[in-house]
């Protein structure tokens, strides 16, 4: 589905760009339940034109962004964004003031998105690990039957994971399977992030227990996709009646999860404290 909306992009926030669309549409929606949504802005330039039609050409600019959007609730917020619509489209006209009913619209529809660009001053990160496969039974690959689907993880400095396929793929139940690593990656990831914010808010966790489930669905050629993940993290705070702190940062730290923003596919999070 496309749909053409206006944006704007914040100076002072320019790794989200905050998209003006109504409140009860169905992109809308789709933000509010945390779907991943893609934003495609493209800037013509020019055209350019050849001697023959075939050859002539534009000038243009683009930028692709995949996320995951929020709608601003935030009064402040929300009355820096319409006034950034109106100077981005209209800058000789002023932002209409806080209470008329078309800043009230803004305020309703407008979400954040990161974007995917890269920025040459941002820091880049590279990850490296050696794949070796360990389950050659003497006939190779001879057969379907005819080999183990063994296989290690290591890592300069670091412990050897041993890892098998699911036992439905003829698989070793008792080693990690790909499934299971992709699952325990975005615990793992929203975990770091959640402690991480808590510190910084002041919010004293003492223990974090998650035991959460993926969902993957076999597609009728052979492949198959994750549909969904769910986090169900149990936290226990040395302050109970952090709760609701504590509960909002878990909404945060979903955002920030550099491994579910790489996710095509839903990633909930469902959790209780005690």
């Amino acid at each position: 589905m496309v749909i053409p909306l206006t944006y704007f992009v914040d100076a002072d926030a320019p790794t989200s760009v905050y998209i003006y669309g109504a409140h009860h549409s169905r992109l809308m929606a789709c933000v509010a339940r945390r779907q991943q949504v893609c934003v495609t802005v493209t800037l013509v330039d020019g055209l350019v034109y050849s001697r023959t039609a075939l050859y002539h050409s534009t000038n243009y600019r683009s930028a692709v962004c995949f996320g995951r959007g929020r709608v601003v609730t935030d009064t402040a917020e929300q009355r820096r964004v319409a006034e950034g619509l109106v100077r981005r489209y209209f800058p000789r006209r002023p932002a209409p003031p806080a209470s008329s009913s078309s800043t009230r619209r803004v305020r309703r529809s407008v979400l954040p998105m990161q974007a995917t660009l890269r920025n040459p001053t941002m820091p880049v990160h590279q990850y490296r690990v050696t794949m070796r496969w360990t389950g050659n039974l003497g006939q190779g690959t001879s057969g379907y039957r005819a080999y183990s689907r063994a296989h290690e993880i290591t890592s300069a400095g670091k412990g050897m994971v041993a890892c098998s396929s699911d036992p439905a793929f003829r698989g070793d139940a008792s080693r990690y399977n790909p499934e299971e690593l992709l699952v325990g990656s975005l615990s793992g990831c929203h975990m770091l992030w959640y402690l991480h914010l808590c510190a910084d808010a002041g919010v004293v966790v003492e223990e974090y227990v998650d035991q959460p489930e993926g969902t993957m669905m076999e597609g009728g050629g052979g492949g198959g996709r994750f549909t969904e993940v769910v986090l169900r993290p149990r936290v226990r705070l040395a302050v109970p009646d952090d709760e609701a702190r504590a509960h909002a940062l878990h909404e945060r730290a979903h955002e920030f999860c550099f491994i579910a923003n790489s996710m095509n596919f839903p990633v909930r999070v469902e959790p209780s404290f005690g």
